[in-house]
């Protein structure tokens, strides 16, 4: 089980089970992903490469960071899908960032998803190891044939 009492105050030590939404929805673990400089730094970079009028899939967008970053870097259009209730935090932070003209936040799973349209670029931040944990290679593989 991965340590989440370190970082969320609901979890304790004697939690046999952590439900996953509770590592998602913790504005703790959030912010340690998005103050990581090295790896904020290096997805932002990606991004600003990659994105310029293409459609993007943000699959776990989490607080909207990655799908912010595509706004920015000229993205013509993102679907930002999360399934967490963190999505509505997300919402408010693009509104005051002024991207949310370009994102959809769709408040789901990606696997059971239907988008209007196709999508050019998939963005992620994965949480796990080698893309073995949260079921992340068969998501990106349907994401792939999908979406």
């Amino acid at each position: 089980m991965w340590e989440l009492h370190r970082f969320d105050p609901r979890v304790t030590k004697d939690d046999a089970v952590v439900p996953p939404r509770l590592l998602y929805e913790s504005s703790v673990v959030q912010a340690e992903m998005v103050f990581d400089d090295v790896r904020t730094s290096a997805l932002k970079r990606a991004i600003d490469a990659t994105v310029e009028g293409k459609t993007v899939l943000d699959i776990g967008a989490g607080t909207g960071l990655l799908s912010m970053f595509a706004a920015k870097a000229g993205a013509r259009k993102i679907y930002a899908i999360e399934a967490s209730g963190i999505i509505d935090i997300a919402e408010k932070i693009a509104e005051e960032n002024g991207c949310s003209d370009k994102i959809e936040f769709i408040h789901g799973y990606s696997t059971q998803v239907e988008l209007p349209e196709q999508c050019g670029v998939l963005v992620s931040e994965m949480i796990g190891h080698f893309g073995v944990e949260e079921d992340i290679v068969e998501t990106f593989a349907d994401a792939r044939r999908r979406l």
